[in-house]
């Protein structure tokens, strides 16, 4: 998890059933050495719920359309199940405010969602859908004793010690429906190769921006934390980006990318300017993997319901590298929102065999901050660890140039 994915409101292609086996939001379901566990980055995981290290396991909340279009006729009853289970509610499963009542309700209409999957699954899958099925009723029994939130399912109590072998029992099925499902229910994106870019770019022959309107380069007034879709463009994709990040640890400066990345980079500012990193927390150290991870106002971990929206991917192929600035995702593409980390060191390249993960800057100046961040990891929290102290992104600024 370094994807997210996380987010509650308009993942694109929000496939967090595919997503069922390695809960990212606590170490009970993924023991730091899984190395399921140390490839993945998560945008979201629903505390309480299931969370995986593609995203929610349950736990979504999406309010964009199903996006089966363009996949083979014969597959779209199963893609829009998948879809289905997709948009349903999880914001009370993720809220420790919440009541039990709602908590059971919100429960009951995701495993209706999940129930009628394995029917409009494709013979040749279908026993293995039903396994993951029957794998997230399982996990609701679990957590529900303890209102859903799967941190206190502590690893060496019995329940946690039974969560643990279910998941080791059905990952090789995961495995599968995952890659399956990836195959099946993915439209295909036109795609070119453009030249001055890295040769594993891919980048869409037109760029997905949204409908946000822009803010004034000197920012809002006060913070915007939730927006109804992606942003128009809002940067000009000639001029250089410089981010910097002040934090309660030191100062990071990073040069943002906005050739190899301009959706990715254009969403960043977008942020930046509505001032929704400000005051956000590092939730997550993870020295398995080499990152830090942040970038969730809301909630300040990561069950954080995002911006209320993806973007679609413009660039794919990535390598990874010690002070890059990436987002978090669902492991699967199109599913970026705001949740970033950090790479702090070598580690970070067993994500390379992915490449999914849009990096859109490197550090210019901070790496010391940023191996200083992680090396405060107490070993506790979700995923890897969190830091033994408060560590708090006090504000991010954006410096635009021309030339």
């Amino acid at each position: 998890m370094p994807g997210h994915v996380q987010p509650a409101k308009g993942f694109l292609l929000k496939r967090q059933f595919l997503a069922a086996l390695c809960l990212v939001a606590t170490a009970t379901a993924c023991s730091s050495g899984s190395d399921v566990n140390k490839a993945a980055i998560t945008t979201k995981a629903t505390n309480g719920s299931l969370a995986s290290t593609t995203g929610p396991l349950i736990g979504g909340g999406s309010t964009t359309a199903p996006a089966s279009a363009g996949i083979d006729p014969a597959m779209k009853p199963f893609c829009d199940a998948i879809d289905a289970s997709s948009v349903t509610s999880t914001v009370k499963l993720g809220d420790p405010a919440a009541s039990l009542a709602d908590k059971d309700a919100e429960a009951k209409q995701l495993l209706d969602a999940y129930d009628a999957i394995p029917a409009k699954a494709p013979a040749e899958i279908r026993a293995e859908v039903q396994l993951v099925v029957d794998f997230e009723h399982k996990l609701i029994d679990l957590l529900r004793p303890v209102n859903y939130d799967n941190t206190k399912l502590l690893p060496t109590s019995p329940d946690g010690l039974k969560l643990e072998a279910l998941r080791k029992e059905l990952t090789p099925t995961q495995t599968k429906v995952s890659a399956y499902i990836t195959a099946k229910c993915t439209p295909p994106t036109p795609a070119t190769t453009t030249p001055n870019t890295t040769p594993t770019s891919i980048v869409p022959a037109k760029l997905a921006f949204g409908e946000s309107p822009c803010p004034a380069p000197s920012g809002t007034d006060t913070p915007v934390l939730t927006f109804k879709s992606p942003p128009q463009l809002c940067i000009s994709l000639k001029a250089k980006y410089t981010a910097t990040f002040d934090t309660t640890e030191g100062t990071i400066v990073v040069e943002l990318d906005p050739m190899r990345s301009p959706v990715g980079t254009n969403n960043f500012v977008f942020l930046v300017r509505n001032h929704y990193y400000d005051n956000t927390d590092i939730f997550r150290t993870d020295p398995g993997i080499d990152i830090i991870q942040g970038g969730s106002p809301h909630t300040q971990s990561p069950s954080d319901p995002g911006p209320g929206y993806t973007f679609a991917d413009d660039t794919l192929g990535f390598k990874y590298q010690a002070g890059d600035l990436v987002y978090g995702n669902e492991d699967q593409p199109n599913t970026s929102g705001a949740m970033f980390f950090f790479a702090t060191g070598p580690k970070v390249s067993v994500l390379n065999d992915k490449g999914i993960y849009i990096t859109f800057g490197h550090t210019t100046k901070g790496l010391d901050v940023l191996q200083k961040i992680i090396a405060l990891n107490s070993g506790d929290g979700p995923v890897g660890g969190k830091p033994s102290r408060s560590v708090t992104v006090k504000t991010v600024t954006v410096e635009e140039s021309i030339g």
